[in-house]
C-alpha cells in the first residue's frame, strides 16, 4: 500500500499518528501540534504491518504554526488550496476537486506560513480516475515473460517439531522464478500463487516474495490455497532487457504433521497499465512434511531492559537489552533487523551496534531512510549452542533528538533469520507463527535529555612561541560541541591575561570557522587573573584591571546538533596603542561567560569555560649548523672511491627561530682554509646544493684549489622556513679521477655565511657564524663481506624427487666506498668426505628475491667438494652501503639417483677464487671477505616421516584400569615414498604411582585387538645385599626389563616403596647373578637388601623410557660366532632379547644373522653380551657410511645395526606414502588415583628426535630428521 502525502497514518500497535509527506511518515512532537494544525483524530488511518514499516521516516513537525505539508488541502476563506513540496496550488472546480477522491473531512484552515508560500497556480483533473481512494496512480509497465530459475529450490523434506508450540521450518523455498522484462521496464503489481500438494491452508503460517536475501513482500491476502501479493506503485520493477529471479517462500505452520506434500504454483502476475506476460502458469516441487522431537528453539526474552533517559551526545550508549535463548540444537542467527519507533528522526540515532559480553558481533550499521536497522551476520553466523542464554545489548550514538523519545522494536518473524545447525533448517523465533511485538515497553521508550554543548581547546590551538611585533596573530582556537539539538550562543566573554600588566592586546577578532563574527576590538587584559568571566571595564593601556572582554553575537553563533565548529581567537601582538608588547611577554586566553539557548528546547543551556596554552611573544631567528644526524666520514666509512659521482660530502641545518619565520636568500660554504693538505678544488668538482631531490643554485663545476676558497649558492626562489621549524641542505659532489687528497679523515667544506630576513617583521636574521661541516675520506676501491643469512632454513631434510628447495641464503655486503658488481659466483657442496654425494642435487639455481641470477646450474661438478659455477652476463650490483641477499635453490634427484642419508652443505667457500668482484666507480677488482657462509646440512632420504598428537589423544579426569589408553599420534609419510617405522620409545611424565600387574601394549588405531608391540610386567625379588643404586638377583630374573626404563624398589622392612622412579643403566651379569644399575640413587635409608623388590610397570612415569623395540648401530665389525656386540647404545635392550644385526660384507653382500645373539648381559651403554652369532661372513659395519663409492652402490650412507623387537614382528610397521597412521599407546594405570587427596598425573610424549626409529626402506634406520618432534601428549588426571 503507497499511502497519498497529505494521509494520516498509525500502525497496528504503534499509538503515535504519523503525516504521509513527500513519501515519508513525519511524526508530531506533541498532541497541541497536531490539533494546532487543524488534522481531526477521526480521519487517521491504521496501516498493516508490513506497509506502514515500508514507509520511511521524517523530520518531526514541530510548530502548530509552520506551513502544511505536501498533499494537505488548507481552506482560505473558501479557496481550497493544495499544498506541494515548493508552495500551493489552488483547486479550481468540484470537478477537479472529485478527480482526486478529495473529501473536504480532510480539509483544514490555512495559516500564515501557507499563504506565504509560493502560488503554484491550479491543479488539473485526473484523467485517469474519477474519485475515491487516497493512492497515486501506477506508472507505466512494458510487457513480461516468466520462466522457472536455476535457482528453482528442489523436491526435499521439510520438518514440523512434534510439540505443535515448539516451531517449525520457516523461510521454505517454495518456487524461484525469472522475470524477464522486454525493451521497457515492467512494474509487476501483483502477484499470485496457488498452494499445491496434499495440504490445507493451515499448513501454511507466513507466504514471503524474496529477492536475493531481501524480503519484497509479505501476502495480502490468502483464501481458496491462493495467496495475493499487490501493490498499486508496484511490488517490484524489472528494468528494460533485464531480468529479476524473485523467490517465493513460506513459513511451515507449528503442529504440521508428517506425510502431507506442499508447494506453490505461480498462477498469476499483473503489470502496471495492464501490460502482457507470458509464460505462465508455472510449478515449483513438493516438499514433503517430516516431524522431529527436537527441532531447534531461539526464543527471544527479558527485553524490558533499556534506559529511561539518554543525553544527547552519548556515544557508544546502551539503548536496549534482550536475551536469545536457544534449546535443543546449536542455533546460528544471520540476521537481525531492528525497527526505531518514537519522535525522534531517522538521523537521530546513529552507529547501531549489537554487543554480546562486551564484544560487538555485526558491524556498525545506521538507521536506514525505512527506520530499520539490518545486522547482516550471514557472512559469519552467531553460534548459540543449545541450552545456552545470550545477552545481545543494542549500542548507539545519540546524535540528536532533544526532548524526543525513542525504543528499537521486533516487529515481525522476518526480521530474525535463524537456522538449525543440525538439520540445516531456518526456524521462527519464538516457535511462533505470528511473532508477537517484543519492544522494551509499551509506552514512548528512552527519552532523550536536553541539548548540551561542550567547549574544548582545539588540539592545534597554538602553544609555544609566536611573532612579537605583529598583526593578526592566532593565539587560540576553540572547539564548541552541540548535540541533541542547536544551540545558539548570544553572549561570551573572551579573557585575556598577560604578563606585561595591562597591556591590552590590540585588534582582537573573533572568528567561527574562519569567518569573523564581531566587530574588531581591543582585549582587555591584566597580569593576574580575577577568576571570573565578569567585563567589569573597559581599559584604557596602563589604566584597570579588568581583563574581561564581552561580546554580544545576535544569531552569528549556532551550533548545529551533532556538529563541532571552530572558534579562533586572534589580534596584534601589540599593546592597546599599536605599540610593540615586551618582548618575551606571555599570553593565555580563555572563554567563559556564555549565554546560550536550545533551538528546540528553547531551555538555558549552561556550558562550562575553557583555557587556550600559554604562548610567548618572541621576534625571530636563524642559526645554521652542521647537521650531526649525517656522520663524518672514516677510513672504515669512507665518502668514495676516486672517479665516484654524487657523493654527498657535506650537510647543514637551518633552524628559524620561534617568533617568525625566516626567508634564505643566499647561502656560502668554502674549502675548510685551515686544512692546508687537503683542498676541495683539487679533489671534487660539480659541487651542489639540494633540499631534498630539489637543487638550490647552480652547479659549480671546477672547484677552485685554493685553501679557504668560498662557494656562494644563491637560489632562485628564497628558502622559507617556518617559525621553530628546521631545514636539511645538503652538498654533493663529484670526486676527481686524479683525486689524492683525503687519504684520512679531514675537514672538508666549512659554512660560511647567510643571507636571510624574518618573514613577518622584515628584520635581518643572517647567521654569520663559521662552523666545519663533515670529515671527509676518499678510499682507492670498495669492500664485499659474503656471510649467512640468518633467515636461511635450519638444519633439516630434503626429500627425494623435490625440486626448486631453498639450500642455503648469502647476504653480500657491500661497504660505504663504492657500489659493486659481480660477474661470477661459485658455489660449492663442501660436505666433509666420504659423504660427498654432490650427485644427488641438479638444477642449481641464484634468485636475488624473485629474479633468477646466472644460468641453472644442471649439476654440480664430479668429486670431492662438487662445484657450481654461475657466470652472470647481466652483472649483479649490490649498491654501496647495501646487503643483497641470494637464495640458492635446487633439486633433489629421484631414487634411485640420490643416496639415503646424504648430508648437503652449500656455501661459498673460498674467498681468493669464489667470487668476482668489481668496483663500479674504481674500476678496481675486489677481493670478498668470506665469513661463515655456508647454507646448513640437509640431509637427503627417499620419504619424510612427520609426527604429531593425534586429536584424539586423550585428556583430562580419568579412570584408572587395566587397559588404559594414555597416548595417541600420529606417523604421516610423505607422498614420495613408504615410511618404515622400527621402534618408539615413549616417555611418560607426571607423579602418579602405579601398583598394577599388567602389560602395555603399542597398537594401530584401526586394530585395538592385536598389538604392534608388547611391554610385560616384570617384579624381581633381591637375592644378594645391593646398594643404593645397585639390584641383584639370578641372571633369568630381570628378563624384559630394558636398559633406560623406569623401575620402582619396595623396601621389604619398611613395607614401603622407596621414593623415586629410577631408570635402569646396565644389567650385568656375573657368576649367574646379574646386577641392575639404576639412577638416581635411592636414599640411604632405602638401601636394597635381601628380599626387597623391583618392579617394572611399563607405564609408569619416571626418569626412563617405555620402548616399544630397539634399534641401535654398530660402531665396529662383526665376525661369524661373535659373542660381544659393539653399539651405538643399549637402551630398550633388556637380558634374553634376541638381536638381529644386519650389514654388509666386505664384497658388498647384504648380511643378516640367522641365529643367536641373545642378550645375556649388558655391563654398560655401548655393548650386548649375546649367544654366539651365525652369520655367512663378517659384517663390514662401516661398508657404506666410510666409503662414498660404496654408498652410491647400494644408495645409502649408513652403518650396520643390531635391533630386537621391532613393531610388527620384528618387521617394522609401514605408513604407506602420502598417508597418516595413528598409533595407540595402552596399558595398566592401576594404582593412578589411589590417593584420595591428591591428583595424580600421566603424560605421554615422544620427546627426542630419537624416540622414533624409522626408515625409507633404502637405509637402515633414521633417528635424526624425524619432524615435529617433541610431541607432547595430553596430561590425564586421576
Amino acid at each position: 500500500m503507497v499511502y497519498a502525502d497529505g494521509t494520516l497514518v498509525k500502525g497496528p500497535s504503534d499509538p503515535l499518528v504519523y503525516l504521509v509527506a513527500n513519501g515519508q511518515k513525519r511524526g508530531f512532537v506533541s498532541g497541541s501540534v497536531y490539533t494546532g494544525l487543524g488534522f481531526s483524530w477521526a480521519n487517521v488511518v491504521t496501516a498493516a504491518v508490513n506497509t506502514f514499516a515500508d514507509l520511511p521516516m521524517g523530520a518531526n513537525l514541530e510548530s502548530a504554526t509552520e506551513r502544511h505539508t505536501s498533499g494537505v488541502l488548507v481552506n482560505d476563506s473558501g479557496t481550497i488550496w493544495q499544498m506541494t513540496a515548493t508552495g500551493r496550488k489552488g483547486v479550481p472546480s468540484m470537478e477537479v476537486f472529485n478527480s482526486y477522491g478529495f473529501s473536504f473531512a480532510r480539509v483544514v484552515a490555512a495559516n500564515a506560513a501557507d499563504l506565504a508560500a509560493a502560488n503554484e497556480g491550479v491543479l488539473t483533473a485526473r484523467a485517469s480516475c474519477t474519485g475515491g481512494g487516497t493512492t497515486t496512480p501506477p506508472p507505466a509497465s512494458g510487457s513480461l515473460s516468466v520462466s522457472l530459475a536455476s535457482s528453482n529450490p528442489a523436491a526435499g523434506t521439510i520438518i514440523a517439531d512434534t510439540t505443535s508450540g515448539d516451531g517449525a521450518q520457516a523461510q521454505v523455498g517454495a518456487l524461484a522464478v525469472n522475470f524477464t522484462a522486454g525493451s521497457s521496464a515492467a512494474v509487476v503489481t501483483t502477484v499470485k500463487v496457488k498452494r499445491a500438494g496434499i495440504s490445507s491452508n493451515s499448513d501454511v503460517s507466513n507466504i514471503y516474495l524474496y529477492d536475493g536475501i531481501t524480503r519484497l513482500a509479505e501476502y495480502n491476502s490468502y483464501a481458496e490455497g491462493i495467496a495475493t501479493f499487490t501493490a498499486s506503485a508496484g511490488l517490484f520493477t524489472v528494468p528494460a532487457s533485464s531480468t529479476r529471479v524473485i523467490t517465493v517462500k513460506y513459513d511451515l505452520a507449528n503442529g504440521t504433521s508428517s506425510g502431507k506434500t506442499l508447494g506453490f504454483n505461480l498462477t498469476d502476475v499483473s503489470l502496471s497499465g495492464g501490460a502482457s506476460v507470458s509464460g505462465l502458469p508455472l510449478s515449483g516441487n513438493l516438499m514433503t512434511t517430516a516431524t522431529v522431537s527436537d527441532l531447534g528453539k531461539l526464543t527471544i526474552n527479558s527485553f524490558t531492559t533499556f534506559p529511561a533517559t539518554v543525553d544527547p551526545g552519548e556515544v557508544d550508549r546502551e539503548v536496549w537489552r534482550f536475551n536469545l535463548v536457544s534449546a535443543d540444537q546449536d542455533i546460528e542467527v544471520s540476521k537481525l533487523n531492528l525497527t526505531l519507533v518514537g519522535t525522534v528522526a531517522q538521523n537521530d540515532i546513529q552507529n547501531v551496534k549489537l554487543k554480546v559480553s562486551g564484544t560487538q558481533i555485526g558491524t556498525t550499521q545506521q538507521v536506514m531512510t525505512n527506520n530499520e536497522v539490518t545486522f547482516d551476520l550471514s557472512g559469519s553466523p552467531y553460534v548459540i549452542a543449545s541450552g545456552q542464554t545470550k545477552t545481545v545489548v543494542v549500542h548507539a550514538d545519540i546524535v540528536g533528538g532533544t526532548s524526543r523519545a525513542f525504543k528499537f522494536t521486533i516487529r515481525k518473524s522476518s526480521d530474525v533469520s535463524v537456522k538449525d545447525k543440525n538439520y540445516g533448517v531456518w526456524l521462527k523465533p519464538n516457535q511462533t507463527d505470528t511473532l508477537t511485538l517484543i519492544e522494551p515497553e509499551t509506552g514512548n521508550g528512552t527519552d532523550i535529555n536536553a541539548g548540551t554543548l561542550t567547549v574544548t581547546k582545539a588540539t592545534d590551538s597554538p602553544s609555544g612561541n609566536v611573532t612579537l611585533n605583529s598583526s593578526n596573530v592566532t593565539l587560540a582556537k576553540f572547539n564548541f560541541k552541540a548535540n541533541g539539538e542547536d544551540i545558539k550562543i548570544t553572549t561570551l566573554v573572551v579573557e585575556a591575561v598577560v604578563s606585561e600588566d595591562q597591556q591590552n592586546l590590540n585588534n582582537g577578532k573573533l572568528l567561527l570557522d574562519g569567518s569573523q563574527i564581531n566587530t574588531t576590538t581591543d582585549f582587555d587584559s591584566d597580569a593576574t587573573d580575577d577568576g571570573n568571566f565578569t567585563d567589569a571595564a573597559t581599559d584604557a593601556v596602563g589604566a584597570g584591571t579588568d581583563e574581561d572582554t564581552s561580546f554580544s553575537l545576535g544569531n552569528t553563533f549556532i551550533v548545529p546538533a551533532g556538529k563541532t565548529k571552530v572558534l579562533t581567537l586572534t589580534a596584534d601582538t601589540k599593546d592597546g596603542d599599536g605599540n610593540t608588547l615586551a618582548a618575551s611577554s606571555t599570553i593565555r586566553l580563555s572563554v567563559g561567560g556564555f549565554a546560550a539557548t536550545g533551538q528546540v528546547s528553547l531551555a538555558s543551556v549552561t556550558i562550562a569555560s575553557a583555557d587556550g596554552n600559554l604562548v610567548t611573544a618572541t621576534s625571530g631567528a636563524l642559526t645554521i649548523a652542521k647537521n650531526t644526524s649525517v656522520s663524518d666520514y672514516t677510513v672504515a666509512n669512507p665518502t668514495g672511491v676516486v672517479g665516484a659521482t654524487g657523493v654527498k660530502i657535506g650537510s647543514l641545518t637551518i633552524t628559524a627561530g620561534t617568533g617568525e619565520a625566516v626567508s634564505v636568500t643566499s647561502i656560502t660554504v668554502g674549502d675548510d682554509g685551515d686544512e692546508a693538505t687537503s683542498d676541495i678544488g683539487d679533489n671534487f668538482q660539480n659541487l651542489k646544493m639540494m633540499q631534498g631531490s630539489t637543487q638550490l643554485g647552480q652547479t659549480q663545476g671546477v672547484l677552485s684549489g685554493t685553501a679557504g676558497a668560498d662557494f656562494v649558492f644563491t637560489p632562485s626562489s628564497a628558502i622559507n622556513v617556518p617559525a621553530g621549524q628546521q631545514v636539511v641542505l645538503d652538498f654533493y659532489a663529484d670526486i676527481l679521477t686524479s683525486a689524492a687528497g683525503f687519504a684520512t679523515a679531514q675537514p672538508g667544506l666549512e659554512f660560511v655565511t647567510s643571507t636571510a630576513t624574518g618573514a613577518v617583521t622584515g628584520a635581518d636574521a643572517s647567521d654569520v657564524t663559521v662552523e666545519n661541516l663533515h670529515s671527509l675520506v676518499i678510499a682507492a676501491q670498495g669492500s664485499l663481506t659474503v656471510t649467512a643469512n640468518s633467515g636461511q632454513p635450519v638444519a633439516g631434510q630434503l626429500v627425494m624427487g623435490e625440486s626448486d628447495v631453498t639450500l642455503a641464503m648469502f647476504d653480500l655486503e657491500a661497504g660505504s666506498a663504492e657500489d659493486l658488481q659481480i660477474t661470477m659466483i661459485e658455489v660449492t657442496d663442501s660436505t666433509t668426505s666420504p659423504n660427498e654425494f654432490g650427485g644427488s642435487l641438479s638444477n642449481l639455481k641464484l634468485f636475488n628475491g624473485s629474479t633468477q641470477v646466472g644460468a641453472t646450474i644442471s649439476s654440480l661438478s664430479a668429486g670431492v667438494d662438487g662445484v657450481a659455477t654461475f657466470n652472470l652476463t647481466t652483472p649483479l650490483v649490490v649498491p654501496r652501503n647495501a646487503t643483497t641477499t641470494l637464495t640458492l635453490k635446487g633439486s633433489v634427484n629421484a631414487y634411485p639417483n640420490a643416496v639415503s642419508g646424504g648430508t648437503h652443505v652449500l656455501e661459498i667457500a673460498h674467498a681468493t677464487d669464489d667470487m668476482t668482484v668489481i668496483g663500479a666507480s674504481s674500476g678496481a677488482a675486489i677481493a670478498e671477505t668470506i665469513s661463515s657462509a655456508a647454507g646448513t646440512a640437509q640431509d637427503v632420504y627417499r620419504t619424510r616421516a612427520v609426527v604429531s598428537l593425534n586429536s584424539a589423544s586423550p585428556s583430562g579426569a580419568h579412570s584408572e584400569s587395566a587397559t588404559d589408553e594414555v597416548f595417541r599420534f600420529d606417523v604421516a609419510a610423505n607422498s614420495s615414498y613408504d615410511a618404515v617405522v622400527n621402534a618408539v620409545a615413549v616417555t611418560l611424565s607426571g607423579n602418579a604411582l602405579l601398583t598394577g600387574s599388567n602389560n602395555a601394549n603399542l597398537y594401530k588405531s584401526t586394530d585395538l585387538n592385536t598389538a604392534l608391540a608388547t611391554e610385560a610386567y616384570v617384579t624381581v625379588t633381591n637375592a644378594a645385599s645391593g646398594t643404593t643404586t645397585t639390584f641383584v638377583d639370578t641372571d633369568a630374573s630381570f628378563d624384559g626389563i630394558p636398559v633406560g626404563a623406569t623401575v620402582r624398589i619396595y623396601d621389604d622392612t619398611a613395607a614401603a616403596y622407596a621414593t623415586g622412579t629410577p631408570r635402569i643403566t646396565s644389567l650385568a651379569s656375573a657368576g649367574g647373578n646379574t646386577t641392575a644399575t639404576f639412577t638416581p640413587a635411592l636414599a640411604a635409608a632405602n638401601d636394597v637388601d635381601v628380599n626387597d623388590d623391583m618392579y617394572y610397570r611399563p607405564l609408569q612415569p619416571g626418569s626412563g623410557k617405555l620402548y616399544f623395540g630397539a634399534q641401535t648401530t654398530l660402531t665396529a665389525d662383526e665376525a661369524n660366532g661373535s659373542t660381544s656386540l659393539n653399539v651405538t647404545s643399549t637402551n630398550g635392550f633388556a637380558i634374553g632379547d634376541t638381536v638381529t644385526i644386519s650389514g654388509y660384507g666386505a664384497t658388498g653382500t647384504a648380511l643378516t644373522s640367522s641365529a643367536g645373539g641373545v642378550i645375556s648381559s649388558i655391563d654398560d651403554a655401548t655393548s650386548l653380551t649375546v649367544s654366539a652369532v651365525t652369520l655367512a661372513a663378517t659384517i663390514d659395519f662401516d661398508y657404506v657410511s666410510a666409503s662414498t663409492a660404496n654408498a652410491l652402490t647400494k644408495n645409502h650412507n649408513s652403518a650396520a645395526v643390531a635391533y630386537t623387537g621391532r613393531l610388527v614382528s620384528n618387521a617394522g610397521q609401514t605408513v604407506a606414502q602420502g598417508t597418516t597412521l595413528t598409533f595407540v599407546v595402552k596399558g595398566d594405570t592401576t594404582g593412578a588415583n589411589a590417593s584420595s587427596t591428591a591428583t595424580e598425573t600421566i603424560t605421554g610424549s615422544l620427546a627426542a628426535v630419537g624416540d622414533l626409529n624409522w626408515d625409507d626402506k633404502v637405509i637402515f634406520g633414521i633417528i635424526t630428521d624425524t619432524k615435529n618432534i617433541p610431541v607432547n601428549g595430553n596430561t590425564l588426571q586421576y
